[in-house]
C-alpha cells in the first residue's frame, strides 16, 4: 500500500525541489488536483520548473512542460501560507476546516484525486505553535485516510525545535531522507536505503516516533547499509520500546548487519529481539567486500570514506568492538580523524600523550603492518597504555599501517580496531583489514594528488608505477608457487576480481608485504 501521508527531510534545496516537482508530475498524472503551500514570495514556479531562481532545478524531458500546462489549467495551484492562515489563528480545526473545503472544491471540479504538499517554513507560518503544528500534521493523517488525500510534507534538516521531527515523523506512514526510507504498516516499520552517520540523529527521530506511534518491530531487509551511529539509534529505539512495556523485534536483518549487532552486544543491553535466522552457510568474503566497495565509490569525501571503511570494519571483523583510524601529519601530529565510538578516540589519545602503543608503531616509516596484541592488560610492549586499555575494558587490539604513498608528503596512518574479547585475531581478521586499509589509503592518496595540482603527472607516475608493481607481484607469485609468468598474471586478475579490488592495488599490497599476504589457489 502506497504512503498517502509522506514525510520528506532534506539537506539540499535543489534535490527536495527536484523530488517534489517529481511528485507533482505523479499526482498530475493520476488526474488529481494539486495544491502547493509555499512560503510568501517564494518563485514556487521557478523552482519547480528550473527557472531562474537560484536554486533552480533540472528536470527531466516533459516534466517543465506538464508543470506549466498544469498551472495555466488550474490542476496545479499555488497557494500562499500567509493567506490561508487568515482567519486561523494557527487553530489546528480551522486549519482543517480550510483543508476540507479545498478538498470539496476541487472533486466539484472533477478532479479524481486530490494532492497536497507544502514545506516547513509554510506550514511553520500555518501554525506558529509548535503542539498546533503536530496537531495539524495528525489532522492531515486523518484526512489522507479518510478523504483520499494524498500529502508531501517537507520538512529541512534542523528545522523547528528540538523534539519536533519525532513528533512529526510520528504523524507520517512514511518518511523520506532522499538516502534512506522508512514506512510504517501498522505495527511494524520497513526501512530501506543508506543511514549514515550524518543521517543518524533523523533516523533516530523516525524510529522514536515510529515507537511512540505503536510500532513494535523494524523491518531492516532493505537496508543497504547502517553507520554505527544509526546501530545506536535502533539501541535507543529499543530502550524507548522497553520503556512501554515491550520488545522491539529487528526483522530481515542482513547477514553483515546481524553481525554488527551481536556485536555489540545490543540484544545484551536493551530487550530487543534479532528474529531473522542465519542464512545456510555463511556469506563469502568477496562478495561481502564488494559490497563494501560500493558502498565507499558512493562516499562523498575523503572523511566519509573513512567513516564508512571503519563501519565496515565492524561488521566484517569478527571481535571488533571499536574502530578508528589514526593519521599522521607532515608535521608529525597524531589525530584521530573518524571512530566509531568516542572510546575508540581515548584510547587513540592516550597512546598520543605517552607515546607508546600499537597506533605509534604502526604508523612508524619502518614499522610492522600489523600490530596486535590479545593480553593488553599485561603487554610487555605497552607497559603504560596496557593497563589504560584494560581499564577500558579492551583485551585486544589489531592495528594495520595504512600504504604508504610514493611521496614524504603523504600521510602516514592506520586502521585501529580494539576488541573486549580474548579469542585474538584470525588471518582472515587480518585480511579483511589489510584490505580496508587499502581502501583507505587509496582515498588519502587520491586526496594528496588532487591537492598536487598537477594530476596529469600523478596519472603518470602511477601507470608506471602500477607496471613495475604488477611485474614484482608476478614474481613473487611464480617463485612461491612455482607457475608461469602468464598463470601469475591471471591468478591476480581472479583475486582482484574476487575482491573487487584493482589489479594494481592487489599486487603493490603483496609486492610490499610479500611474507605476509598469500592468494587462494583458486
Amino acid at each position: 500500500m502506497e504512503d498517502e501521508h509522506l514525510l520528506l527531510i532534506y539537506r539540499s534545496p535543489v534535490r527536495q525541489w527536484r523530488r517534489t516537482a517529481g511528485w507533482i508530475a505523479d499526482a498530475l498524472a493520476r488526474e488529481e488536483k494539486v495544491y502547493c503551500t509555499h512560503r510568501p514570495g517564494d518563485d514556487v514556479l521557478a523552482r519547480l520548473t528550473g527557472g531562474t531562481a537560484p536554486e533552480s532545478v533540472d528536470l527531466a524531458r516533459g516534466t517543465r512542460e506538464l508543470l506549466e500546462e498544469a498551472l495555466r489549467s488550474g490542476r496545479l495551484e499555488l497557494l500562499d501560507a500567509a493567506h490561508r492562515h487568515d482567519g486561523t489563528g494557527g487553530d489546528h480545526r480551522a486549519l482543517r476546516d480550510r483543508l476540507l473545503e479545498l478538498v470539496e472544491r476541487a472533486r466539484a471540479d472533477g478532479h479524481a484525486g486530490v494532492a497536497m504538499t507544502a514545506d516547513e517554513v509554510a506550514m511553520h507560518i500555518l501554525a506558529p505553535d509548535p503542539a498546533e503544528l503536530v496537531a495539524h500534521e495528525r489532522d492531515l493523517a486523518r484526512l489522507a485516510a479518510g478523504q483520499r488525500v494524498r500529502l508531501l510534507c517537507r520538512y529541512q534538516l534542523d528545522a523547528g525545535p528540538p523534539g519536533l521531527l519525532t513528533e512529526v515523523a510520528g504523524a507520517h506512514g512514511g518518511v523520506d531522507d532522499l538516502l534512506w526510507s522508512a514506512q510504517r504498516r501498522g505495527d511494524r516499520l520497513l526501512v530501506c536505503g543508506e543511514v549514515d552517520a550524518a543521517d543518524a540523529d533523523r533516523f533516530a527521530a523516525v524510529l522514536a516516533g515510529a515507537v511512540r506511534e505503536g510500532v513494535a518491530s523494524v523491518d531492516l531487509a532493505g537496508a543497504r547499509y547502517l553507520s554505527a551511529a544509526g546501530i545506536a539509534a535502533l539501541e535507543e529505539a529499543a530502550r524507548l520500546r522497553a520503556g512501554q512495556g515491550g520488545t522491539l523485534e529487528l526483522t530481515g536483518v542482513p547477514p553483515l548487519l546481524r553481525n554488527a549487532l551481536e556485536a555489540v552486544g545490543l540484544t545484551e543491553r536493551v530487550p530487543a529481539l534479532i528474529s531473522a535466522a542465519p542464512p545456510d552457510g555463511s556469506c563469502l568474503p568477496a562478495e561481502e567486500l564488494a559490497e563494501v566497495t560500493q558502498l565507499l565509490l558512493k562516499a562523498g569525501s575523503v572523511a566519509e570514506v573513512l567513516q564508512r571503511i571503519a563501519d565496515a570494519a565492524l561488521l566484517l571483523v569478527p571481535g571488533a568492538d571499536v574502530v578508528s583510524f589514526t593519521l599522521r601529519e607532515e608535521d608529525g601530529t597524531l589525530h584521530t580523524p573518524v571512530q566509531t565510538s568516542p572510546a575508540a578516540g581515548e584510547l587513540d589519545r592516550v597512546q598520543y600523550e605517552i607515546g607508546e602503543g600499537p597506533c605509534l608503531d604502526a604508523v612508524l616509516a619502518d614499522g610492522p603492518a600489523f600490530v596486535e596484541s590479545t593480553g593488553l592488560a599485561d603487554e610487555p610492549r605497552w607497559p603504560r597504555f596496557g593497563p589504560v586499555a584494560a581499564g577500558h575494558g579492551m583485551n585486544a587490539v589489531l592495528t594495520t599501517a595504512l600504504i604508504p604513498g610514493p611521496g614524504p608528503e603523504v600521510a602516514a596512518g592506520a586502521l585501529n580496531l580494539y576488541s573486549r574479547g580474548t579469542g585474538g585475531w584470525d588471518a582472515g581478521s587480518r585480511d579483511v583489514a589489510l584490505v580496508l586499509a587499502g581502501h583507505a589509503s587509496l582515498a588519502l592518496a587520491g586526496l594528496r594528488a588532487r591537492d598536487a595540482a598537477d594530476l596529469a603527472a600523478a596519472d603518470l607516475r602511477r601507470a608506471i608505477d602500477s607496471r613495475d608493481v604488477i611485474g614484482q607481484a608476478k614474481g613473487i607469485l611464480m617463485s612461491r608457487r612455482g607457475i608461469t609468468a602468464e598463470e601469475a598474471f591471471a591468478l591476480l586478475s581472479r583475486t582482484s576480481q574476487n575482491l573487487n579490488v584493482k589489479l594494481a592495488d592487489l599486487a603493490r599490497v603483496l609486492a610490499e608485504r610479500p611474507g605476509e599476504v598469500d592468494l587462494p589457489d583458486g
